[in-house]
């Protein structure tokens, strides 16, 4: 940690993936600091409360004792508390300049005999959290991007867009909305782009940065894993055109970055907005047209599917209106038959004597059965039939299931 991080220029270009080093605010790196021994601070404020309190009456030395205690506790607890403040407010830049600070003074590093520079100083816990705020930084997209950088990317951006900039912090779909400049650009184009657009990013970044891995120690099989994944790699940034799959490993580590790190509703900052605007623009622009395809043909692809579905749906109520049609048909023939009567002539005894029906569900059967043997008889016209049994309340009938129940009645008349 101790070597300075090189400080790139911001590049408009397609290939940009430079980084905002962030204007150091050496106020707040020297207010963090006063606040790393909270004894000078938490006696003014503890003098300050006992001398006000020692004003009021009625109190024993008991009683000032513990207010003392309890003054001199929160007055701890304030002082914690404002320098977490500080040093969530600081930028990358800062971050890494209070680290270097940190890490030259004394009270912090100690020299041993072997010139071996340790953290065993009594703010090593303080140094700790400092530098896991400073990793938390540094795998952001703009590593301390300055306030100053943000504000003319985002003008840039809003040049090119009537769509409003939106208040920081905001979710990921309106952020992407706004760096494509329309409003109605729909967001699974946006989303696909911004998952390879993403993949891309930290590949190449990556390889920037060069691998931080110690190879020392990796077994043969390992090693072999390792160039095996950076071959797919390769291939898959030279090759890259939309629809073009990442390596397995890194589809599974985008994924995750992304439901980890960009789905909440606060996860696009004006920093990231800015890194967006200026990195993912000329990414969206170049393949747009690509992705709008693609989301096109996967919609229509989806309508289709749901047309099947409910079509097969479909099918399968008409098949079991059917089969409840043709069972009551059945049962109407053998109650026929067992009272020797001709079918026609027995349909509202039948009727009258079917369980669990209502007034309303007999009047349909009884219509349905004399038209049926009307049907029949007399070889009426199917689609007339269909259309006055609509009318009489059978709503789902169709001439397929009228004539599957034909078909039974004329069996019978054999």
């Amino acid at each position: 940690m101790n070597q300075k991080i090189k400080q790139t220029p911001v590049i408009h270009t397609e290939q940009s993936i430079d980084y905002f080093p962030g204007e150091i605010d050496y106020a707040a790196v020297e207010d963090f600091l006063s606040l790393l021994n909270p004894a000078v601070e938490v006696a003014r404020v503890s003098q300050l409360a006992a001398s006000l309190a020692l004003k009021a009456e009625n109190y024993s030395a008991v009683d000032l004792v513990r207010n003392a205690v309890e003054i001199q506790a929160e007055s701890e607890k304030s002082v914690l508390l404002r320098r977490d403040w500080v040093l969530a407010g600081m930028n990358f830049g800062t971050v890494e300049r209070l680290v270097e600070r940190l890490r030259n003074l004394d009270s912090i590093s100690s020299e041993s005999e072997e010139g071996v520079v340790s953290e065993q100083g009594p703010y090593r816990s303080i140094l700790s959290t400092v530098l896991e705020r400073y990793r938390e930084l540094e795998r952001g997209p703009l590593p301390g991007v300055s306030p100053e950088a943000v504000k003319v990317a985002l003008a840039e951006a809003k040049v090119r867009t009537k769509i409003p900039i939106p208040e920081s912090p905001c979710d990921l779909a309106t952020a992407l909305r706004f760096v494509s400049g329309v409003q109605t650009t729909p967001h699974a184009a946006l989303e696909m782009a911004f998952n390879d657009f993403l993949a891309i990013f930290r590949l190449r970044r990556a390889e920037k940065a060069g691998s931080e891995d110690d190879a020392g120690g990796e077994t043969p099989w390992n090693s072999q894993q390792r160039e095996a994944q950076s071959v797919q790699e390769q291939v898959f940034l030279q090759n890259f055109a939309p629809g073009l799959k990442p390596p397995v490993h890194i589809a599974r580590e985008t994924r995750d970055l992304v439901e980890s790190r960009w789905r909440r509703s606060d996860s696009v900052s004006s920093e990231s907005l800015a890194w967006l605007a200026i990195d993912f623009y000329p990414f969206w622009k170049k393949h747009k047209q690509a992705y709008l395809e693609q989301h096109a043909s996967a919609k229509l692809a989806s309508e289709k599917k749901a047309e099947v579905k409910r079509k097969s749906g479909g099918k399968g109520v008409e098949a079991r209106e059917q089969k409840r049609l043709v069972g009551l048909v059945k049962d109407w023939l053998q109650y026929a038959d067992s009272h020797e009567k001709p079918p026609n002539e027995i349909i509202e005894i039948f009727v009258s004597e079917t369980k669990g029906t209502t007034e309303l569900t007999r009047r349909k059967y009884n219509g349905f059965l004399m038209r049926l043997h009307d049907y029949v008889a007399n070889e009426r016209d199917v689609d007339h039939v269909v259309a006055t049994l609509r009318k009489e309340g059978m709503k789902s009938i169709t001439s397929e299931m009228l004539q599957g129940c034909a078909t039974v009645l004329k069996e019978h008349r054999k």
